[in-house]
């Protein structure tokens, strides 16, 4: 007989783990000489751990057969992340960034908002309540940054489940001001993208940021793959716009050459 290997590779969602199903087989060797084999699987056993049964047919006739299962290739993607980012304040990014997830969670897709503005108004509309009366929060992520130790928690250790169905937050504290120049001089501005691509289980993650382009808001732009600018359609914004586009765009140039502005 003749020895060979079908393997196929599938994606149920964009960003679902990738399976891959290989069945090793042994054929007549007289099918090398017909023409191209045709492959059919037959399936059993739940989604993601299949029994397969293949059938090798040239022209209508099976030559070999051979059993298989699925396999997990590769983890789930890491999530779709944006940053809604404007150094000017009073334009809307926290209604934005809100509304956005949202939406994202409402169309069934596990969303994460991630609040980098000590002001915290994306945790107080989303959590009803402020950073100040949680343990866990944004500024206490970027505080372990500062240390090291060998009971650090994990990121998602530091997100809160909101009253609403598939919407998580990484609420915000006062404290990201007191933490500011300790992280920027420990150069500590690449941590958020580091925690961000190995973090699993969300489709979209949302970054609100501070009026400012500081620490914080170079870090989301530097782990984000999109960036939202809202802005106030009058001269001054869109002078200012320019300024605020050249910014994005060193950052892309320098540190992050995935990251595109989307509107």
């Amino acid at each position: 007989g003749w020895g060979c290997r079908y393997m196929e590779a599938r994606r149920p969602t964009r960003r679902a783990a990738l399976v891959s199903r290989t069945v090793d087989l042994t054929i007549d060797s007289i099918a090398a000489g017909l023409g191209v084999p045709e492959y059919r699987l037959t399936e059993e056993g739940p989604d993601h751990d299949k029994t397969f049964t293949a059938h090798v047919r040239v022209g209508g006739q099976v030559y070999g057969e051979g059993t298989g299962h699925s396999k997990k290739e590769a983890e789930q993607e890491a999530a779709m992340r944006r940053v809604i980012f404007n150094q000017k304040g009073g334009v809307g990014k926290s209604t934005i960034a809100c509304n956005l997830a949202a939406i994202s969670a409402a169309q069934g897709q596990r969303t994460l908002v991630i609040d980098l503005d000590a002001q915290g108004n994306s945790t107080h509309y989303l959590l009803g309540r402020d950073g100040r009366d949680l343990k866990t929060h944004v500024a206490g992520f970027f505080e372990q940054m500062l240390h090291f130790g060998f009971n650090d928690k994990a990121f998602i250790d530091f997100v809160h489940a909101s009253p609403y169905e598939n919407l998580d937050v990484m609420p915000a504290h006062p404290d990201l001001d007191v933490l500011h120049g300790k992280l920027e001089s420990r150069y500590k501005i690449y941590k958020l993208r580091d925690a961000l691509s190995d973090l699993r289980g969300y489709d979209e993650i949302f970054i609100d940021t501070p009026p400012a382009l500081n620490f914080y808001t170079r870090s989301a732009l530097i782990a984000a793959e999109r960036c939202l600018i809202p802005f106030d359609c009058d001269d001054f914004s869109r002078r200012a716009l320019y300024t605020l586009l050249e910014n994005v765009e060193e950052i892309r140039q320098d540190h992050n050459r995935d990251l595109q502005v989307e509107g």
